[in-house]
């Protein structure tokens, strides 16, 4: 018994060690390629046809999603023009963000739209409602941010790319492309194949593990301090 605890103990000493020197060593992964596919969904020769020979059309607007510091995570996605800016919130939510049912907000040309807004401000301009359409507020070739979580928050900035007409979809959003999940080295002892941690973008003093340490965590074996 002696023995075990001993061994436990340089552990603890071990891991306490590695982790502050290593906390957000991440894999090398190369630069995003989310600017190349974007000018290839733009020119896509099989793309324009289906768009050309459809019968029924509807208006979408085509928006890059990606993190404001944590660029590895992107999206692309065609979402209808009558959608509301509710709409493309919840989808974010949904896909990347939704922790708890906290707070989020779209700021679009100095312009700030909640799904509740006050009217009770102190300073300022009131923020306006997220029920307004995406064809109201947005105009190709625009960046504007979301927030999500004014505690703890997550910042996300979006493109748009373009405003076209296409096949029309039941679904208000589709998604064209995405970034491929990102490996993260371990953070305790450096293999590169690590648990792929989509929290890591929400959250980032969320540190990557491999299985070999956590399933040693989660069974006790040992600890990080």
């Amino acid at each position: 018994m002696q023995n075990q605890m001993e061994k436990r103990r340089k552990n603890r000493i071990i891991l306490s060690r590695r982790y502050s020197d290593t906390r957000f060593r991440r894999k090398k992964t190369g630069s995003s390629q989310r600017t190349g596919i974007a000018k290839h969904l733009q020119t896509c020769k099989k793309r324009v046809d289906l768009y050309e020979k459809a019968e029924k059309t509807e208006k979408y607007f085509e928006l890059l999603l990606y993190g404001a510091y944590n660029k590895d995570y992107w999206l692309i996605i065609q979402i209808k023009e009558n959608a509301t800016l509710d709409d493309l919130d919840r989808f974010i939510r949904d896909i990347w963000v939704e922790c708890c049912g906290h707070l989020s907000v779209f700021e679009i040309d100095g312009v700030s739209y909640e799904r509740e807004p006050d009217d009770d401000f102190g300073w300022g301009e009131p923020a306006k409602s997220t029920n307004h359409t995406l064809k109201q507020v947005l105009t190709t070739g625009m960046i504007f941010n979301y927030e999500y979580d004014f505690g703890s928050t997550t910042e996300i900035m979006v493109k748009v790319l373009d405003h076209y007409s296409a096949q029309k979809q039941n679904e208000k959003v589709v998604i064209l492309s995405r970034n491929n999940p990102p490996e993260f080295a371990c953070s305790i002892c450096g293999n590169s194949r690590s648990l792929k941690r989509e929290s890591f973008f929400i959250n980032p003093t969320i540190f990557p593990l491999c299985k070999t340490i956590q399933d040693n965590l989660d069974s006790g074996n040992i600890s990080l301090f």
